[in-house]
């Protein structure tokens, strides 16, 4: 995945032209593009940059955004760009709009991609129902480990045989 405009912070939310626009790549071309792009939507830098490490060293490119409307515009991009999401990891409660309002309005595209939602409020049912319904795959309450978000990644990338083997927890890890 190319960045059309390298010397942008794409997270910078100032205009519209902050933001970063895709150039298909090669690899992009091939017959199944999405095995490699995964959407991140957290509003905690430290944790937003924790959860794309994992994701970057499960051979994901990895589109971050601050919140659930940088979200929609990073998957509005990918789809123009003809790369469909692997997976999408957001938060529920962020700043502008919230990660399940963002998930509905992603699946009402008709375009369903496995998604990991995850809020230090996932444990209120009604909540955890809402984000199910938005189209989550998984629901992860916060505070949560590495091995933890790996293997929900794990889960989810198993129920797509085209994601990458490097989602793969090996037992002798």
């Amino acid at each position: 995945m190319a960045l059309a405009n390298p010397g942008r912070d794409p997270l910078t939310p100032n205009r519209p032209e902050s933001f970063v626009t895709l150039t298909p790549t090669p690899f992009e071309s091939c017959a199944d593009p999405r095995q490699r792009l995964a959407l991140l939507a957290e509003d905690d830098d430290d944790l937003r940059s924790m959860l794309a490490a994992v994701l970057r060293a499960a051979a994901f490119e990895v589109l971050e955004a601050r919140n659930g409307r940088d979200l929609l515009v990073r998957f509005r991009q990918a789809m123009q760009g003809k790369t469909r999401p692997a997976i999408i990891v957001t938060d529920i409660d962020m700043p502008g709009m919230d990660g399940v309002s963002a998930l509905r309005a992603i699946h009402h595209s008709t375009v369903r991609t496995p998604a990991i939602v995850i809020s230090a409020l996932a444990g209120y049912e009604p909540l955890r129902r809402a984000a199910i319904t938005a189209g989550a795959t998984r629901v992860l309450e916060k505070p949560f480990d590495i091995i933890s978000f790996r293997r929900a990644v794990e889960e989810v990338a198993s129920a797509d045989p085209k994601l990458p083997d490097s989602l793969r927890i090996r037992s002798d890890r």
